[in-house]
């Protein structure tokens, strides 16, 4: 085996075009190959997680953004998101799946109606917490 000269630059520095190189951010090092593997596989771990925090971050945000500044729905709307009938819906509004009625017509929150389906009580063919 002999031994290969390669070059590490930094995978989490600051973004470069195609043709630029930080110098700060280039290392020449003499290494075997296996270790080269190592350390490649130890930079791309640790750039996944970095990744996930960042996702679950995302999310997080989306979702405590998405409570503020989600829209109601009618009943149409719900019945085509739900792949139901109109009719299942006001069923199921007998049966105490939440809305709110605002100037003489009904509407639904995305987040409310998906939180009521999963404390849907199949004994009693109702939702729970009504």
């Amino acid at each position: 085996m002999g031994i290969s000269w390669y070059y590490k630059i930094c995978l989490f520095g600051s973004f470069l075009t195609k043709n630029q190189i930080d110098m700060n951010e280039l290392n020449l090092i003499i290494t075997r190959q296996e270790e080269l593997k190592t350390l490649i596989n130890q930079c791309l771990d640790e750039h996944s997680k970095l990744l996930s925090k960042a996702d679950e971050k995302k999310k997080a945000e989306e979702e405590k953004k998405g409570s503020k500044d989600e829209q109601p729905i009618n009943r149409k709307e719900l019945a085509a998101y739900l792949r139901i009938s109109t009719v299942t819906v006001t069923d199921w509004m007998k049966k105490g799946l939440p809305y709110r009625r605002m100037h003489g017509r009904v509407f639904f929150m995305k987040s409310e109606v998906m939180a009521a389906m999963n404390s849907f009580n199949h004994k009693k063919n109702s939702f729970i917490g009504r």
